[in-house]
This record gives C-alpha cells, structure tokens and sequence, in this order.
C-alpha cells in the first residue's frame, strides 16, 4: 500500500474554497480511480493556514496512473492555485 502525504499552505481567505474544492472537486476524482482506498483532508492543529491530504493506493503503479488520468490534470490543479506552497512525500507502508 502507498500513502502519500501532500502538504498545503493555504493562500490567505481561501480555506474555505478550498476545503469545497477537495470535497466537491478532487475527492470525487480520485476515488473512481483503480487502486484508490482513502483520502483525507486534515488541518495543523493551530496553523491557520496549513493543510495536509492523506492519499493511499494499492500500488505505486496505481497512484501513477491517478497522477496521468485526466481527472488529476483537472482536479489538482484547482487546489494548488488555492495554496502559496505545495509539498508532498510519498510511503510504502511496511506494517
């Protein structure tokens, strides 16, 4: 299984777009994809404007594919233009 990790500093009045974007937008795009388990959407505890997506596949191969399908090149993009930085770290998990 791989987790990926996407952090998100969310521009300045645009947190509630964007959390309407990941609900309407990006989570309906991504769980139609092959391999898909879960997606989630968490808040830093008192950051104002730090953000973080938890995405998990089955497989590597499976979360590529996601990055190549149309339904990434147009759902992704909405959330990034809604954030000053956008980062991300990926895992296989062992246990």
């Amino acid at each position: 299984m791989i987790e990926l990790q996407i952090f998100l500093e969310v521009l300045p009045g645009k947190e509630e777009k964007l959390k309407i974007t990941f609900r309407d937008i990006f989570v309906p795009a991504v769980s139609i994809q092959q391999g898909f388990i879960s997606v989630h959407l968490l808040k830093y505890g008192n950051a104002m404007r730090c953000y973080q997506i938890q995405l998990r596949f089955e497989t590597e191969q499976m979360r590529l594919a996601w990055v190549a399908s149309d339904e990434h090149q147009d759902s992704f993009p909405r959330l990034a233009e809604l954030c000053s930085s956008v980062s991300w770290q990926g895992f296989e998990l062992v246990i």
